[in-house]
Order: structure tokens, then C-alpha cells, then sequence
């Protein structure tokens, strides 16, 4: 058998795909195969032709050179297919975009909180001051009370040995 005047020792068709096992070829001769439409010969006598396929990929297998071949998309489905790889490119950015955005959001929220914590427990050590403070102040007021009471009773104490001094002196 030959395909397109090379020695083809098997071929495979599955589906958009046809595979070819060649033998006295190079890589480069095998892909040159698929710029035109592939026909398979046995005798002198057209076996099978493949038309509208590509090369997919060439590959090196010991003596044999193997050819994979897709079928051709329309224009108007490969350019839909590019306009889908582009929308799924330029998605995939704007996700990537996204996830740094909330990455940013949650690490300035993290500090937020952190500062609302800290500002929390300088609150609470300013309120246990005050009612320190206000403690003290209520025990000062105690005790200017009382120092005041201690005062008016020696003025008292005073002012009467004063009358009795007074009286003392005038006999």
C-alpha cells in the first residue's frame, strides 16, 4: 500500500482522525503528505482518499514514521474557536485579577481587625484607669470630709478653752 506515493504499512480512521504508519520516509516528508489530499493506493488502485484533514502530529516509532491527521475545521468554527480561546484567556485574567482583589480585601480586613482589638483593650485598660482614679478621688472627698469634721471640732475645742481661759482671768 501507498499513501500519496509513500510506502504505508497500516492505517487507522476513528471519528475526525486518521492515523498512518509509514516506513522509507523522514518526519518532514510525512507532514509535507498532509498538505494535500490524502489518498491510499494499493496495485495502482485508489483503496481510500481523505480529504480536508491536517497534520496533527508526526512522530519518530523505529523505522516507522507515524502521521496523525484531524480533520480541517471550517473558517467559520475555527475562528469561533479562537474567539472562545481569547474570551476564556481574558475570563481566566479577570478571575486571577479577582482572587488578588479579595486576597487584598482580606488582608486589609484582617489589620483592621487586628487594630479594633488593640484599640479594644487600650479602651478597656483606659476605663479601668478611670475608675482607679475615680476610687481615689471619692477616698480623697472621704477624707477632706473628715479632716474638715476633725477641723470644726478643734476650732470648737479651741474657741471653748479660749472662754475658759477668759474666765479664768477675769476672777
Amino acid at each position: 500500500m501507498l499513501l500519496n506515493g509513500t510506502n504505508l504499512i497500516s492505517y487507522a480512521e476513528r471519528a475526525d482522525e486518521c492515523e498512518f504508519v509509514l516506513s522509507g520516509t523522514t518526519l518532514d516528508a510525512a507532514l509535507d503528505l498532509a498538505k494535500s489530499p490524502l489518498v491510499v493506493t494499493a496495485g495502482g488502485k485508489e483503496v481510500v482518499r481523505f480529504e480536508g484533514y491536517a497534520a496533527a502530529s508526526v512522530s519518530l516509532q523505529g523505522e516507522h514514521v507515524k502521521l496523525r491527521c484531524v480533520r480541517k475545521l471550517d473558517e467559520s468554527t475555527a475562528d469561533a474557536i479562537r474567539a472562545l480561546e481569547v474570551n476564556v484567556s481574558t475570563a481566566a485574567a479577570c478571575a486571577a485579577d479577582a482572587k488578588k482583589a479579595a486576597k487584598d480585601a482580606q488582608d486589609a480586613a484582617d489589620s483592621a481587625n487586628e487594630s479594633a482589638t488593640t484599640a479594644t483593650l487600650a479602651l478597656a485598660d483606659l476605663g479601668e484607669t478611670a475608675g482607679t482614679v475615680a476610687n481615689a478621688a471619692a477616698e480623697l472627698g472621704v477624707m477632706t470630709a473628715t479632716g474638715m469634721e476633725s477641723v470644726a471640732e478643734l476650732g470648737a475645742t479651741v474657741a471653748a478653752l479660749q472662754e475658759r481661759v477668759a474666765a479664768l482671768e477675769a476672777k
